[in-house]
């Protein structure tokens, strides 16, 4: 299993977001589904559509791909990174 991680700033600083790809289909599928359904009419099920969402979910994060143990999902690191 594939994991991306990406950056998330709030005021009182930020932390880094470690999601697997079966987390990202647990979390976005719907939504994107639905949304490709209204762009593009009906669309079959089929592993090439759950890499798509995943490929979509990755460049809307700026996320890249990480090798992480499976726990902890959420990072904290204190101050700006850069």
């Amino acid at each position: 299993m594939k994991y991306y991680t990406y950056d998330q700033y709030d005021p009182e600083g930020g932390f880094v977001v470690t999601r697997s790809e079966h987390q990202i289909l647990q979390e976005h599928w719907e939504v994107w589904y639905t949304a490709m359904r209204r762009l593009h009419g009906d669309l079959n099920v089929n592993p090439n559509l759950h890499q798509q969402c995943i490929a979509d979910w990755v460049a809307r994060h700026m996320a890249w791909e990480v090798e992480v143990d499976p726990e902890p999902t959420n990072l904290s690191y204190e101050g700006d990174p850069y």
